[in-house]
């Protein structure tokens, strides 16, 4: 028997509401397609230049990826010919800005639509963004799907 005073307190385990867990990529999508919150002209262009740096990210990231694989595929001894090139480095250079010029043609599309009068731009800018990504994405997963399907037949 331990007669110690004053008795010791009872131990308990703070008691926590669980938070849900945070998804950050689904945030970021989220973040990425929400349609403007104003419907001025000038927000058109702000809400699209705060996501460009991240389509660069998206696109340039799988671009790099789609690039190596290209060039994994074509260091095979059957896809190139002695001293023939696997890649035009001008391509390699002029994908970036092309990508960026069509990028700036999404928001310039929108404001001519919104000077047109149509009211319900607002998702618009979302829509354009979507469908340009995907474009991209495929355009820049074109080269590597090709590289991979010549390897094959040959």
């Amino acid at each position: 028997m331990n007669d110690t005073w004053p008795p010791p307190p009872e131990r308990r385990e703070p008691q926590f509401e669980s938070a849900p867990p945070v998804d950050k990529g689904h945030t970021f999508w989220r973040w990425l397609f929400a349609p403007r919150d104003e419907s001025s002209r000038w927000s058109i262009i702000v809400w699209w230049e705060k996501r460009r740096l991240a389509y660069n990210a998206i696109v340039g990231g799988v671009g790099l990826i789609c690039l190596m694989l290209f060039l994994v595929v074509m260091s095979s001894p059957k896809m190139t010919a002695p001293g023939e090139d696997a890649v035009e480095p001008f391509a390699v250079m002029l994908a970036p800005i092309a990508a960026n010029f069509c990028y700036t043609a999404g928001w310039i599309f929108e404001l001519a639509v919104s000077l047109l009068g149509e009211e319900n731009s607002r998702k618009l800018g979302p829509t354009l963004l979507k469908v340009g990504l995907v474009f991209s994405l495929i355009v820049v997963a074109i080269p590597p799907v090709v590289a991979l399907a010549r390897l094959i037949v040959l």
